[in-house]
């Protein structure tokens, strides 16, 4: 354990390693911070411990990081001892009222689960990518757009916030996929939907956190989630409502159509009647099952806001960060798809969505840059009984009164883990067992572990494979960071 303080818990220690960094520092930072000083922090231990016990008092609760990937194996796998943090349902209650299938728990997890499965299967996944790829293009155009053209005038673009553009393709991707909605955040003004999404994100807050008491107590925050909640169903109820009225087709493949399909077979939804002469005679629906099905589109739209829209970003980075890398990445495109540019070489993929498979070292790319620039972390709270055990020393690490927080930043750089881990190395992906750099089981987590590991991966991947394949020849994008601070 670290020197603890009786009025600051480790918040001290804390203080002292990040006060010359970037005070926005994102918080899933400082486990890696730690790991970085275990020596000093540690002095006893021959190795980096494979987790951190940390008092976050008082803007936190007392948190377990994990590090070792033998200890998330423990925790993500247990559905019975560990539940979600109680801070973690309060966060997504104004977004989803604690409907949605993260919130949930048991049999109403189990169920949903099982529903949802069918749309984000791998199978259709790819019967998603000729209307994924129409978002895609629009994106790549707005980046050629973004970028300019030198005509030795120096008329390139100005800077831009990469994250705005990368967040309007994921709004309108996830959307396609769901509801075949076409909502065009891309192309216009932010639509209702995402107005109400982002000031709703804006009163989201993990209420453990003492400073924080004011914004949650104010009358003002719970008018604006009122008011941002009746949009968001303003905003998507039509498209479900089409959905859930409308006789399955074998061409209608987004995920509510196939998780209506799954309830109907359960006997949790009606179907329409085939022979009614009347559209207009809609199906009877409980209000309750409504508002669930609302809840979990608001929450892939959420992970696909703050994930899926970050790693495109980090994907970017890399290519122009990591040459090397990129020019293989390229090369691939071109051996698969064809060395003309532009659209042309997009409708194979639009043709033939499984040449994607095709690209292992494009694969190979994205689950690299995932390793150096994860995104999320899973929570847990113990029951209070659960104890993590060392596979190595037979040490046994108490949990009771913890949070247990999955730091992946951390643990995707672990030494202990990984073979060079501060390298960028794509090929540690297409390393066998026994090689050198092959990948230890359960190492790499950007998407957590287990049952409960994000159901939307498959969706992600394919999203980040598509943008790659449409811009990894056209462009290049490059940190801007001086002329950026200059014009604000």
């Amino acid at each position: 354990m670290m020197p603890h303080s009786f009025l600051f818990g480790h918040l001290h220690i804390i203080y002292r390693l990040i006060k010359e960094l970037p005070r926005d520092l994102h918080g899933n930072y400082v486990p890696y911070i730690l790991m970085q000083n275990w020596r000093t922090l540690y002095p006893e231990e021959k190795t980096c411990p494979g987790l951190f016990y940390v008092d976050l008092w008082p803007i936190g609760p007392p948190t377990i990081f994990t590090i070792d990937p033998a200890f998330p194996t423990q925790s993500l796998f247990d559905l019975k001892q560990l539940k979600h943090h109680g801070s973690i349902l309060s966060y997504l209650k104004p977004l989803t009222q604690n409907l949605d299938i993260v919130s949930a728990t048991g049999k109403q997890w189990r169920t949903w689960r099982t529903w949802l499965s069918y749309g984000f299967a791998p199978k259709n996944i790819n019967s998603l990518v000729p209307i994924m790829l129409d978002e895609v293009v629009i994106f790549r155009d707005k980046l050629i757009s973004l970028a300019g053209k030198d005509n030795n005038n120096h008329s390139w673009g100005k800077v831009f916030q990469l994250e705005h553009v990368t967040t309007n393709l994921s709004f309108d991707i996830i959307a396609r996929a769901s509801l075949d909605l076409r909502l065009n955040e891309q192309l216009e003004k932010p639509s209702l939907l995402r107005r109400a999404m982002a000031d709703q994100l804006d009163q989201m807050l993990l209420e453990y956190n003492i400073f924080s008491l004011p914004q949650i107590l104010s009358p003002m925050r719970q008018w604006r989630i009122f008011r941002n909640t009746r949009n968001m169903r303003k905003a998507l109820l039509p498209a479900v409502t089409a959905i859930i009225n409308r006789p399955f087709s074998p061409e209608n493949r987004t995920i509510l159509d196939l998780t209506v399909q799954a309830m109907r077979r359960d006997g949790k939804l009606a179907a329409p009647d085939p022979k009614s002469e009347s559209r207009k005679e809609e199906v009877e629906v409980d209000p309750f099952l409504i508002d669930t099905i609302l809840a979990q589109l608001k929450a892939f739209i959420f992970a696909g806001h703050d994930t899926t829209a970050v790693t495109l970003c980090w994907l970017l980075h890399s290519l122009t960060h990591f040459p090397d890398a990129a020019a293989k990445v390229r090369a691939e495109l071109d051996d698969v798809l064809g060395t003309e540019r532009g659209t042309a070489s997009l409708q194979k993929l639009r043709e033939t969505p499984h040449l994607v498979n095709s690209l292992v070292y494009l694969n190979a790319f994205m689950k690299e840059t995932l390793r150096m620039y994860p995104s999320a972390a899973a929570f847990r709270v113990s029951s209070g009984d659960f104890v993590f055990h060392h596979p190595r020393d037979n040490r046994v690490y108490p949990t009771k009164g913890f949070m247990i927080a999955d730091a992946v930043i951390a643990g995707m750089k672990f030494e202990g883990a990984w073979v060079r881990p501060d390298e960028f190395l794509p090929e540690r992906w297409l390393a066998q067992e026994g090689e050198e750099l092959h990948v230890k089981k359960n190492a790499w987590r950007p998407f957590g572990l287990g049952p409960r590991q994000c159901i939307g991966q498959e969706l992600a991947m394919m999203q980040m494979k598509l943008v790659l394949a449409a811009v990894a020849r056209e462009v290049d994008i490059d940190c801007a960071w001086d002329e950026w601070d200059a014009l604000r």
